[in-house]
């Protein structure tokens, strides 16, 4: 397999920045709403901590794979796509990196806005603050964070159809689930 994308599959790159992207994005999912509810001041931290580490590690693989992308054609639509199922993956697929690094923006903003950021490195020795809904950014998130999940939701399910009803879609990814 080649790091380069050909007109069916993508590269053995492009795979990895997606694969890695999609369990570190996945990871992030329960650790933001478990850290919102947490009580333990302790735990809270350290979900904060490692959400805020998970998201900067989200954020730089998104700007390789943007950069990645920039250079490297992508793969012709999966084969048996009207052209209205062509936009909506063209524009699912621009729509996932754009409300992602808004996503990621946001959480920075909060960081540096809130005081976040100073705690969560020990710098200063304060509790976490119990309510961020004061701080512009925290809106953001948390509405870009819903519709990034409904955003990822369309984009496996757009998967799963095409999967079973069509090809081997996930070949493309380098995961294939046929025998043959």
């Amino acid at each position: 397999m080649s790091l380069k994308s050909t007109q069916l599959q993508y590269g053995r790159m492009a795979q990895i920045f997606h694969w890695v992207s999609a369990v570190l994005i996945i990871l992030m999912m329960p650790l933001g709403f478990l850290m919102q509810g947490a009580s333990d001041e302790a735990t809270k931290l350290f979900l904060y901590q490692v959400h805020a580490i998970v998201g900067g590690a989200v954020l730089f693989l998104t700007l390789l794979r943007v950069g990645w992308r920039w250079f490297e054609p992508t793969p012709d639509p999966p084969a048996g796509l009207s052209p209205m199922h062509q936009l909506g993956l063209k524009i699912t697929h621009i729509l996932l990196y754009v409300v992602l690094l808004g996503l990621a923006v946001s959480g920075v903003g909060l960081l540096l806005i809130s005081g976040l950021g100073e705690i969560l490195s020990g710098a200063v020795d304060a509790s976490i603050p119990a309510d961020f809904s004061q701080f512009s950014p925290r809106i953001v998130h948390g509405l870009t964070a819903r519709l990034y999940i409904a955003l990822l939701l369309a984009h496996v399910g757009g998967v799963i159809l095409h999967q079973v009803t069509k090809t081997d879609v996930l070949k493309r990814m380098g995961w294939s689930l046929s025998k043959a």
